[in-house]
């Protein structure tokens, strides 16, 4: 895993020790990509979320209750937490990266 990411991908913040060769890394770099990997996954179900509430529209579903609400108001909390979600991974990546580049920019290690 340690080559694909720091060899062939050539993420910053690797650091070959002496002793064993692994590889360490920064903190932030396992943040940017466990961001990265978030976003995807709740883009993923955000889709999944919006194609249910479309069927449940389209099939006119309500809640087997007397009140009969339509299903599709309590789906909906579904997809605006994961809507949500994907937004604050997406911007905690980008912040990641932001700050990836500047440290490079100015020829520094990362913190």
């Amino acid at each position: 895993m340690s080559k694909t990411l720091f060899e062939k991908l050539k993420l910053p913040g690797g650091k070959r020790l002496k002793k064993s060769g692994q590889y360490s890394t920064d903190a932030s770099v396992l943040e940017a990509l466990t961001s990265a990997v978030g976003t995807v996954f709740c883009a993923i179900v955000s889709v999944q979320a919006y194609q249910m509430i479309e069927a449940t529209v389209r099939f006119g579903k309500v809640s087997a209750t007397p009140l009969r609400v339509p299903l599709w108001i309590p789906q909906s909390a579904l997809l605006m937490g994961f809507v949500l979600l994907t937004f604050q991974f997406a911007f905690h990546f980008l912040d990641r990266v932001t700050e990836f580049r500047t440290h490079e920019a100015k020829g520094g290690a990362h913190a």
